[in-house]
């Protein structure tokens, strides 16, 4: 092998690993909610270092599709494995492994959109959606008794959902809060309830 091969092999391999721990941490905030936030605060960096991964990614498939990629070993371990967890992570998340969605409902403030996601075992989920592409999900327990949502392991702070939600179908809606007799006040207003989107027989 050529001197200046074993050279730009390094340079590769330097570069791969540099890029894809970029990619990595970017990815793994995505879970944490500032993915977007990060884009705006160290948008040129990502750009470079996507273009770095990009370029890297191209040259070590064209390299080994024509059998010259063998001394790249560190550049192949770190994309393969980003791959890997780029593929494993997005079916885990998708729908393919998760029980069927009882109801789904949503409330929407300012800032924020916060849906309701609860299925048939036992899950419930809160994803939050808000400004600059700011994602959350928080996860968390809970089981039915009538028309009533007991939260065994809430989803989100206790400030904001409470432990006990009514469902009710006639006017497609949860309601979150009580009057002083206990009764829940089954009212539409801003924050004080959400909307149903989808519910299936529970």
């Amino acid at each position: 092998m050529k001197h200046n091969d074993t050279i730009l092999y390094k340079w590769i391999d330097f570069f791969s690993v540099v890029s894809v721990v970029s990619m990595f941490f970017w990815y793994y905030n995505s879970f944490e909610g500032g993915a977007f936030i990060y884009l705006f605060e160290y948008g040129l960096l990502l750009l470079i270092m996507f273009c770095i991964y990009i370029s890297t990614l191209i040259f070590i498939i064209y390299r080994v599709l024509n059998g010259k990629g063998k001394m790249m070993f560190l550049s192949k371990v770190f994309h393969v494995s980003f791959a890997v967890l780029l593929l494993t992570t997005t079916i885990y998340n998708s729908e393919l492994f998760k029980s069927a969605v009882i109801i789904k409902a949503i409330m929407v403030d300012d800032l924020y959109s916060y849906t309701l996601v609860f299925r048939t075992d036992g899950g419930v989920t809160t994803e939050i959606n808000g400004m600059f592409g700011y994602t959350e999900t928080i996860n968390g327990k809970y089981h039915l008794s009538d028309s009533l949502i007991i939260f065994d392991i809430q989803p989100y702070d206790k400030g904001f959902l409470k432990d006990t939600m009514l469902i009710d179908p006639s006017s497609n809606a949860l309601y979150m809060y009580k009057d002083s007799n206990g009764q829940f006040i089954k009212k539409k207003d801003w924050l004080s309830n959400f909307d149903i989107i989808e519910m299936s027989q529970y």
